[in-house]
């Protein structure tokens, strides 16, 4: 897996449940709403001097930028939120600025990407940045952003043209045919994508293909020596190589490492098929959403497997899930703990169960989610960042499957309500971030 244990967490332990949340009563909408912009509070008060946010700043950055850009935050929106006034404008652009003073030229195949001064794998960092991008204004240009360095792998650009890009070198870093015709890891993608390693594995695989999501949901697709065609084509025998017999997914081809299916690797595979053109009537997506309800209410072991208080899970799973059967599905995952007592507005779900458990798992005090260490750490901007996108009916897939005529819109779209007046929200306009 990506993580190894660090000493730079925000909090290595944290007292979760073993098993499902089970609350007397869900969380209200004003409750999630309060959450919201109480954790954006949170990350605004917490970004670093550079712009960047956490431990691995190129992928978390990312991370928290998509929160805020969520709730419609953008650079050049003056915003003051909170009992310490923070400009959102500015906490957007200074993010963005980061991005874009960082980002470099691979050594293979084109497009940009991102590294760490350690060894992080730039696999990752791609879907993290990607979706940050996309929500951002394509056509504004590099050069205009205060505090941006000269940085002459994007100096010139729109960020439109960054995506573009990103997604090239997403596309060109997938094992496929042209290199691995036939191999167990064709299809898939290894840590560094500048680099053909030999190997593929499905908790690395979904983050790029998230980047060409992002990318294709923005009119921005992949225009350098691999197509987007050839990429889905790929997906579709990387799949069929790491389904397991059980529906869920496993680490690498046909779990040769043993370690069978899990909640972040199953939310993954879904999100590859998403972009593979599969949809929940296929095989492969009836049988993976059957095994994430059947294993919907495990709490974390202690190491890579399980849902509720497992972040890197419930993140993967959300993606999937919404991508395959949105947020108001609710004869897909029917293996819930229980949403208790819930505003008329809303139904018990798959979306809300997650909903109620992470509004109880807010701290009351700096309003964050705390990070968490069990095979890996989750530090808290990611956790922070995830919960909030969670909690905000983020669209990997803008168009969600409908039941009925009419798709009625996630209850999370109207939040932004009385509670921001509670809070103190002052807007006003300006011309630059």
């Amino acid at each position: 897996m990506r993580r190894v244990k660090q000493g730079l967490i925000a909090a290595a332990a944290v007292a979760w449940m073993a098993g499902a949340p089970g609350l007397a009563n869900a969380a209200t909408n004003a409750q999630k709403n309060d959450a919201i912009l109480s954790g954006l509070e949170y990350l605004a008060q917490n970004q670093n001097g550079d712009g960047s946010w956490g431990v691995y700043t190129p992928f978390d950055t990312g991370a928290a930028l998509l929160a805020f850009e969520e709730k419609g935050f953008k650079a050049g929106t003056d915003v003051v939120l909170g009992s310490i006034p923070t400009n959102y404008g500015d906490v957007v652009g200074r993010g963005l600025t980061y991005l874009l003073n960082t980002a470099g030229t691979p050594n293979q195949g084109g497009g940009l990407t991102w590294y760490n001064s350690c060894c992080e794998p730039d696999t990752y960092y791609m879907g993290g940045v990607a979706p940050a991008l996309a929500k951002a204004d394509l056509t504004k240009m590099v050069n205009s952003f205060s505090g941006f360095n000269g940085n002459a792998a994007v100096a010139g650009m729109t960020i439109g043209q960054v995506l573009q890009g990103v997604v090239n070198h997403a596309a060109y870093g997938q094992n496929n045919t042209q290199n691995d015709a036939g191999n167990w890891w064709e299809g898939g993608w290894s840590y560094a994508s500048d680099k053909y390693q030999n190997r593929s594995d499905n908790s690395n695989s979904q983050w790029p293909t998230l980047a060409l999501i992002y990318g294709e949901n923005a009119g921005v697709t992949p225009n350098g020596p691999i197509s987007a065609a050839t990429v889905k084509a790929e997906l579709k025998k990387w799949i069929a190589n790491i389904q397991n017999s059980d529906g869920g997914s496993a680490y690498v081809y046909k779990n040769s490492d043993g370690w069978g299916s899990n909640m972040s690797r199953t939310g993954a595979l879904l999100v590859e098929a998403y972009y593979a053109g599969l949809t929940k009537n296929d095989p492969e997506v009836k049988a993976a959403l059957a095994w994430i309800n059947a294993n919907w209410n495990q709490g974390p072991d202690g190491g890579w497997n399980g849902n509720f208080g497992l972040p890197y899970a419930m993140w993967a799973a959300y993606k999937g899930l919404q991508s395959e059967i949105g947020t108001t599905d609710t004869s897909t995952i029917t293996n819930l703990a229980g949403c208790g007592s819930l505003d008329a507005t809303q139904t018990c779900n798959w979306w809300e169960d997650y909903n109620n458990f992470l509004v109880s798992k807010q701290d009351s005090v700096s309003h964050a989610w705390d990070g968490v260490c069990y095979a890996e750490c989750i530090n808290t901007v990611e956790y922070t960042s995830w919960s909030l996108g969670i909690l905000q009916a983020t669209e990997v897939n803008p168009k969600p499957p409908c039941v009925g005529i009419e798709c009625p819109e996630p209850a999370s779209l109207s939040l932004m309500g009385a509670g921001v007046v509670g809070l103190g929200l002052l807007r006003r306009r300006r011309q630059n971030a």
